[in-house]
């Protein structure tokens, strides 16, 4: 069957088209122009009452009082933030976000109308500085509920790209309302153009009402002060970080307002000082419009391209490095060459204002809202209207104390040259601060993605050793359970194995039995140590029936190991049968490791007549105390039998004495062990103990295909539990030459590695470059899934008789499995990218991203977007995202991780078949189902490759190929095919002989 491919992907639409070029997604598109609609209308008419009640302003009082609207509007602005965020404890946030327009309307409609019709000049000035007032404060409320709006409509990725042309609705209304503002003065007065652009604003909110009524489910149906029970319990274990994040946030929005106050202040001066009241409103009106034009381009096209390519912390640095360092200096050089009051720091200033208002409203404004991402649903909106707008209602009020002062102090203090300068100097000197809380924020804003995952760990690594040695004698002496006891002993163990004797010989007495028990064998682990015989002696004196036999002959061990010239001639009194046979099996090794030869004779002795014992504990006693023994001789040729002992318990203590006495001809018992649950971890941990002298075997077992999965996996586990330099080298040099889920049992183990105590870092550069190259391999092995994948998706489209409807139905299996291959793949990068970074923040990210909700999976991106480095993370970043196939085909093809041809799906069938070792099994198996039900031909090498594969599946899916399009080879290989170990595959061969058989008859 030859079936030829059409991929239409390049066949794109106008739509389409246009969303690709604002970098949109088509199901952010309708959000994201309603939003801009909604946001342009509001702004249009907010610009227009802007200018013109700064006209009004600046004619009543001049710009020596602006300093005072700042102060004002500062205490006003902080006033209706505290209202705002009240009114969203008290109601539905949708309620909310929808009234706020028509609530700070209404006021501004009512001032107009007095200013209109009142004579008095005194209350003409009072109604002038409450509308200029009025006004900026609706700025400030307006601005915070838009990106509250957004915060709930888009998720954490969608408003890097959807924010930067919602906020352009603002540069949109600057060109609108900039070039109209001079043609509409010549018809209206200033009042009747505040009249209108109320009118306008209403509008907007009608806008508004039906955006939150169409995607309601965006928004909380019910007020903040009702969280559920739970939710408020994990709010309350990000207390800590959370509160850091937002004074943080606090302090950046605040920062950005001083500076953006100081620009204002003085180009305003500037422009008063030349221009007069008409000129000075139609110059505000052309300048906005030019810049607003700039403004417009840039976020149209690079904002959100900017965003996602840099991060969004480099751009929010661009305003405070430009116009507090770069500009400064060369308006400094300007004026040095045309003199300060020339019209080079006219036009320097111009220049200031010009940058500011470009990033300010491009770049910092698209960036603001994604600062909130990481605060959890429930609480972002409200903190983002304490810690935003707060902050820039108390910067206001600031930045107002502060010009007034600095006024006072350049006039009585500065020469008249330099008076300019100094706030020039304050300016620089706010953005370099600026600048350090951007940087604070960028480290708070990753480990708060990783906390509201709640996916950290705890590691032994960070643990204070001297403080946690005395937090351990601490819970061992005091009242406790004794499990939290035990816990408390296993992490010494592992946090400072040698200094552990230290810590517990004083505290053995105290103990019970079986802590007695776990810290006698924690202190033998470690190196014996005369200084604590003393202790431990103390047990051995104890009454006869007061200490358990288990802590006696572990107290006996230790003594006798740890005493440079012991009197072995008192351990013979321990061999006698009344002793409990787990103090007698320790007397008799001791004797056999350290006695005369007639002492090792009836150590001998005592140790047969245990091992052939018929109680089970006197057997499994006396291998537990051949562990210690040296001298075994006599005693090997009772291990076979112990081997094949009836107890469990007895054939564990058999695999742990021979790793113990390195008896190498057994080393075959241990592997064997690695093939029954109840014996692997035995085994493991005997393989573990046996360090480098395992690994040949280990690895000749792991990479044998034929093996099952299961015991290959946990060999390559016990590799990395062993941990020595060679068995890390063989585990990095396996994972280069590996494929498929072979490499993924390695990664695996790798990680394990990492997660030991006292490992900081498993990659160094090194290895780091060896793991890029792995994760573009992988990336490589993707495109050849998508090429594939969008070759069997024409299949579904073709309405020929070709299509049939099994060969449909087989299609559709056959991308099932490429789709699961892919999501393997996809696991496997995440593996990758453990080893390079730090796992607790990729095991976040890895949480998030195989969530099904699309706001965890903006959280995994946004995660991985701040964590990794490496130069193929953009690409990563789209092919971990919930995109098509064609889109991330064509992402790798840019990328030149992958190239795509035309071809017959015959063809991109036999090229998936010889990529067998590449496939996932699943994925082979379905490649043979469909070329059966295709009658496509495949070579004989491809399909004896396939006979011999270790997967049963596998061999049955080209068995029943062969079968179907070559019954005469079929019938030559069939006799060779009835000892198949897999009962799927013989009973497969068994049915197919039969109906031979029938058909030769």
């Amino acid at each position: 069957m030859e079936l030829k491919n059409h991929w239409l992907a390049a066949n794109k639409g106008a739509l389409p088209r246009l969303l690709q070029w604002v970098n949109l997604r088509p199901e952010e598109g309708e959000r994201t122009w309603m939003m801009f609609a909604f946001y342009t209308t509001v702004s249009v008419g907010l610009r227009w009452a802007e200018d013109s009640t700064v006209a009004l302003f600046l004619d009543e009082y001049g710009a020596a009082s602006l300093p005072l609207i700042y102060i004002a509007s500062a205490a006003i602005g902080a006033g209706l933030v505290v209202l705002y965020s009240w009114l969203q404890k008290v109601f539905p946030l949708r309620w909310v976000i929808v009234a706020i327009a028509p609530c700070m309307v209404t006021p501004l409609f009512l001032l107009v109308l007095l200013h209109w019709r009142i004579q008095a000049s005194y209350l003409a000035m009072i109604i002038v500085f409450l509308l200029r007032l009025w006004v900026d404060a609706f700025y400030v409320v307006n601005d915070l509920n838009t990106a509250i709006i957004a915060n709930q409509l888009f998720n954490i990725r969608e408003i890097k790209r959807t924010y930067p042309l919602v906020s352009s609705g603002l540069l949109v209304a600057d060109v609108i309302s900039g070039f109209s503002l001079p043609w509409l003065l010549k018809f209206a007065t200033l009042n009747t153009v505040i009249l209108i652009a109320c009118i306008v604003i209403m509008i907007g909110a009608g806008i508004l009402f039906y955006l939150s009524y169409h995607y309601q489910e965006a928004f909380p149906d019910t007020p903040q002060r009702m969280i559920p029970e739970e939710q408020a319990g994990r709010h309350r274990r990000l207390k800590t970080p959370l509160k850091r994040y937002a004074w943080q946030l606090f302090a950046f929005v605040a920062l950005l307002q001083v500076i953006g106050l100081l620009v204002d202040f003085q180009y305003l001066r500037e422009l008063k000082s030349t221009l007069d009241n008409q000129e000075l409103a139609s110059f505000l009106g052309l300048f906005g419009g030019i810049v607003g034009l700039c403004e417009l381009v840039t976020q149209w096209f690079f904002s959100s391209r900017l965003i996602e390519r840099i991060g969004v912390f480099f751009t929010a640095a661009l305003l405070p490095i430009t116009v507090g360092f770069v500009l400064p200096c060369a308006l400094a050089l300007l004026t040095l060459f045309l003199g300060t009051q020339g019209q080079g720091f006219f036009w320097g200033l111009m220049s200031l204002k010009f940058c500011d208002e470009l990033l300010r409203y491009t770049f910092i404004i698209s960036s603001g809202p994604v600062l909130y991402q990481p605060i959890p649903e429930r609480i972002r909106s409200r903190m983002q209207t304490l810690s935003g707008g707060t902050a820039e209602a108390i910067a206001t009020g600031f930045t107002g104390l502060l010009i007034i002062v600095t006024l006072f102090f350049t006039v009585q203090f500065v020469p008249l040259p330099l008076q300019k300068w100094v706030l020039i100097g304050e300016t620089t000197l706010v953005a370099g601060i600026c600048l350090k809380v951007v940087w604070e924020l960028r480290s708070r804003y990753v480990d708060l993605l990783v906390l509201s995952a709640e996916r950290g760990e705890l590691s032994a690594a960070n643990v204070g050793l001297r403080v946690f040695k005395q937090g351990v004698v601490k819970a061992l002496g005091e009242k406790g359970s004794d499990a939290d006891k035990r816990s408390c002993l296993e992490l010494l163990a592992q946090i400072d194995l040698p200094g552990a004797g230290k810590v517990l010989a004083p505290l053995l007495i105290k103990l019970t039995p079986d802590l007695q028990r776990q810290s006698l064998e924690v202190m033998l682990m470690g190196e014996v140590n005369p200084d604590y015989v003393p202790e431990v002696r103390y047990l051995l004196d104890q009454p006869s029936g007061t200490i358990d036999p288990e802590v006696f002959a572990l107290a006996l061990r230790y003594v006798w190991l740890a005493d440079p010239n012991p009197n072995l001639s008192l351990l013979e009194e321990y061999l006698h049968p009344r002793q409990n046979s787990l103090i007698r099996a320790t007397a008799a090794a001791l004797l056999l490791r350290q006695g005369t030869p007639m002492q090792k004779v009836a150590a001998t002795k005592t140790m047969r007549r245990m091992l052939t014992h018929k109680h089970e504990r006197e057997r499994m006693n006396g291998v537990k105390a051949l562990r210690e023994a040296v001298y075994l001789q006599a005693l090997r040729i009772h291990i076979p039998n112990l081997l094949q002992d009836v107890s469990l318990r007895v054939r564990c203590a058999v695999l742990e004495m021979i790793a113990a006495t390195h008896l190498e001809e057994y080393y075959s018992a241990l592997l064997a062990a690695l093939y029954y649950k109840s014996t692997r971890t035995t085994a493991t941990q005997a393989l573990v103990r046996l360090e480098n002298e395992a690994l040949k075997m280990l690895l000749e077992l792991a990479t044998d295909v034929y093996k099952p999965e299961v015991v290959r996996m946990h060999a390559w586990r016990t590799i990395a539990q062993i941990g020595t330099s060679e068995a890390v080298e063989t585990l990095w040099q396996n994972l280069e030459i590996s494929r498929g889920t072979t490499r993924d049992h390695i990664l695996r183990s790798l990680l394990k590695i990492n997660q030991q105590p006292g490992i900081t870092s498993l990659v160094d550069r090194f290895y780091e470059s060896r793991v890029e190259a792995l994760i573009e391999q992988e990336l490589r092995f993707l495109g050849e899934i998508y090429s594939a994948y969008i070759d069997f998706r024409t299949i579904d489209s073709l309405n020929s008789p070709q299509a049939s409807q099994r060969v449909m139905i087989v299609s559709e299996l056959m991308q099932r499995s490429l789709l699961e291959w892919e999501m393997d793949i996809k696991e496997r990068l995440l593996l990758l990218l453990k080893l390079l970074y730090p796992l607790e923040k990729m095991q976040a990210a890895a949480f998030h991203l195989r969530s099904q909700s699309l706001v965890s999976l903006a959280r995994g991106l946004e995660i991985l977007d701040h964590t990794v480095y490496l130069s193929c993370k953009p690409l990563l970043l789209n092919i971990l995202d919930r995109r098509s196939q064609q889109d991330k085909l064509q992402y790798l093809v840019e990328a030149r991780m992958a190239k795509y041809e035309n071809m017959l799906v015959s063809d991109r069938l036999r090229k998936l078949i010889m990529q067998g070792n590449l496939l996932s099994d699943w994925c082979l198996a379905c490649c043979f189902h469909f070329a059966q039900v295709a009658r496509i031909r495949l070579t004989a090498t491809e399909i004896l490759l396939t006979l011999r594969h270790p997967t049963g599946f596998v061999r049955e899916a080209a068995i029943a190929y062969l079968s179907a399009v070559s019954h005469r080879i079929f019938q030559e290989i069939l006799p060779h095919l009835q000892q198949d170990p897999h009962p799927l595959v013989a009973a497969q061969v068994k049915e197919l002989m039969q109906k031979h058989q029938i058909h030769q008859r």
